[in-house]
């Protein structure tokens, strides 16, 4: 055993180190592991839909059924307002990147428990699952943006909707950046915490769906009574949301503190959830 350790370390091809700063990511060793992503990625695109009658269309059968029954609730029945834009349009972009979001928080939650008895028979850098998952979510988020616009075109043409984007919908990379930032920086705080204590995974899927009614998806930010307008405030995904609307319909935005919060806030929960990845990912597999 002495002997081994003897061994300098240009013998071997690849050294795999227990520790290293929380700042210091792998860049390097994700970039030589992106045929693993794309690997990850593809079973997460097939698995889900494997052995379905339907396959990839369900890809679009889950947002319509969505747009159908929230018109119906929330447009019919409750009457919630729309500032002025059909119903079916001004929620599908509020499920948009809500699912966008809530998708990636969720998964990237669970991705360490999972995916535990890969993570202990190869090795490989941990951030590659979770960037796996944010890439799959960028597919859905596209199929779901080419129905928006099929949705859009269809009322331009055939319901004399008339459609006025601003120049705030260039920023939407920008807002896309922002909200995976926020997801995979939470998410990886509550993955941290989830491989010791299971109950955290319910409590997130809980939170995520209480978080979507205190963020503008089916109502609009102005539908928010002043009272409860500081604790509104105080949801990061807010600002996101109405920004995208604004800029994809022509409504008037003035939240810019609000998506400058956002923005911290991502910032604040990324470099949270890599300090937690940090701190779990070389021993979460012997307790998991």
């Amino acid at each position: 055993m002495d002997s081994f350790h003897r061994i300098p370390d240009h013998y071997w091809d690849r050294i795999v180190r227990p520790s290293r700063p929380w700042w210091n990511l792998p860049a390097k060793e994700i970039w030589e592991y992106r045929d693993l992503i794309l690997l990850l990625f593809r079973r997460d695109i097939v698995a889900v839909y494997k052995q379905t009658v339907l396959g990839p269309i369900w890809f679009f059968m889950g947002p319509l059924f969505t747009v159908a029954v929230y018109t119906l609730v929330f447009g019919r029945v409750a009457r919630l307002p729309s500032d002025g834009v059909p119903p079916p349009i001004f929620y599908m972009s509020g499920i948009l990147l809500w699912s966008f979001f809530s998708s990636n928080l969720t998964a990237i939650t669970g991705s360490l428990v999972q995916n535990a008895s890969l993570f202990g028979k190869v090795y490989f850098p941990r951030l590659v699952v979770p960037l796996s998952i944010l890439l799959s979510s960028l597919v859905k988020l596209g199929i779901q943006a080419i129905m928006l616009a099929s949705i859009l075109l269809y009322f331009i043409f055939f319901q004399n909707f008339t459609w006025r984007p601003s120049l705030l919908l260039c920023i939407l990379p920008l807002l896309l950046i922002i909200l995976a930032a926020i997801a995979l920086g939470l998410g990886l705080v509550f993955a941290s915490l989830s491989t010791r204590y299971r109950d955290l995974n319910h409590l997130v899927g809980f939170g995520v769906l209480l978080l979507m009614y205190a963020s503008p998806v089916i109502y609009p930010a102005s539908f928010v009574p002043e009272s409860l307008q500081q604790l509104f405030s105080l949801n990061p995904i807010a600002p996101i949301l109405e920004g995208f609307k604004a800029g994809l319909f022509g409504l008037d935005f003035s939240n810019w503190w609000g998506l400058f919060y956002s923005f911290c806030f991502a910032l604040g929960s990324l470099l949270l959830g890599l300090m937690a990845f940090h701190r779990v990912e070389g021993k979460f597999v012997d307790f998991v």
